[in-house]
């Protein structure tokens, strides 16, 4: 009995030997996959607080009112920056590796990189130089935007886009500058 226990503890040390250097590359590729998820979330909540910033308009309608001093800017100028953004975004999200990721997760990834995508494609086809039509425009989002506004709170009701009028309020935003405003494109 003795002499097979002998024949069997080296093999069972050859085996000990193979596998434990598998296990710590495991946890190795973990904590580099966990890594990669968490730069993943970091990247995809600094990309949300850019566009909270870029249209304050919408942070405002989903109740975010730290940017409800200033309206998105529009300008022509301003056209060259967003697109030099939206290309440093894409690079940075086509540049992690979504490998062992959850599928939630790789589809976050896959469908902020498409995003980017297109919207770098629309601003190289010149869709920013056709401001509105029948479904979309500033002559449609001022009018709607006044319902869209949540005056749920008094820090909402003192918003500077609203107008202090004889003790009340009222619910409609202030304009832009012409400067600022998408429709000084349409000038021929």
């Amino acid at each position: 009995m003795e002499t097979a226990m002998y024949k069997i503890l080296p093999a069972f040390a050859f085996l000990l030997l193979i596998l434990l250097p598998l296990n710590s590359s495991r946890s190795a590729d973990t904590a580099s996959v966990d890594a990669r998820r968490e730069q993943l979330d970091a990247l995809l909540a600094e990309e949300w607080e850019y566009e909270m910033r870029e249209s304050p308009e919408f942070a405002t309608i989903i109740g975010d009112y730290r940017y409800n001093d200033r309206w998105a800017d529009g300008s022509l100028a301003h056209v060259p920056q967003q697109r030099a953004d939206l290309a440093k975004w894409l690079a940075r999200f086509e540049a992690i590796d979504t490998t062992g990721f959850p599928e939630q997760e790789k589809l976050n990834q896959v469908l902020m990189v498409r995003n980017l995508k297109m919207r770098i494609h629309g601003i190289d086809l010149k869709t920013f130089e056709m401001p509105i039509d029948q479904f979309f425009g500033a002559q449609l989002l001022i009018a709607q935007f006044v319902s869209f506004v949540p005056f749920d709170t008094t820090k909402s009701r003192a918003s500077p886009r609203c107008n202090h009028r004889r003790g009340g309020y009222r619910s409609s935003p202030r304009l832009p500058q012409t400067s600022q405003f998408p429709g000084h494109r349409l000038r021929s």
